[in-house]
């Protein structure tokens, strides 16, 4: 059993290196480069994709989960201003009910003063109106 140790030289040096071998060392040298490297290469490839698939697919999963959790979290932000929305809304309806109940007593008064005073007003306009003789016609 022999043990072959090759080390890997830059292109140009081991293309000077191939042809100082001679043609029979230099086939057996590729065959056995060839036989040796490829499968590793190989593997090396097949692995180098395996790690990329995972990577990729761990990279769209966790980007799922953040699109998961931003739409929940804007769910949550619309959810809780339309309740805020309403709660103010409700405040206001309130309010102002309780306003007008308050006021509806002096609205009426002040209407009713106000009715009252307008029909003087035109009772009295239609008295003079007589006395000086407009209305007789």
């Amino acid at each position: 059993e022999t043990t072959c140790k090759l080390a890997v030289l830059p292109y140009k040096k081991f293309l000077r290196f191939l042809k100082s071998l001679g043609e029979e060392k230099e086939s057996a040298l590729l065959s056995f480069c060839v036989n040796a490297l490829v499968p590793r290469y190989h593997a090396l490839d097949f692995f180098k994709l395996k790690h990329r698939s995972a990577t990729l697919i761990q990279s769209n999963f966790r980007s799922h989960i953040a699109q998961q959790l931003l739409k929940q979290k804007k769910s949550r932000v619309l959810l809780r201003s339309a309740q805020r929305i309403q709660k103010l809304f409700r405040h206001y309806k309130e309010h102002v009910l309780e306003k007008t109940a308050f006021q509806t007593p002096f609205v009426e008064t002040l209407q009713k003063a106000y009715r009252s005073h307008h029909a003087r007003r035109e009772f009295r306009r239609i008295r003079r109106m007589r006395r000086e003789g407009y209305g007789a016609r």
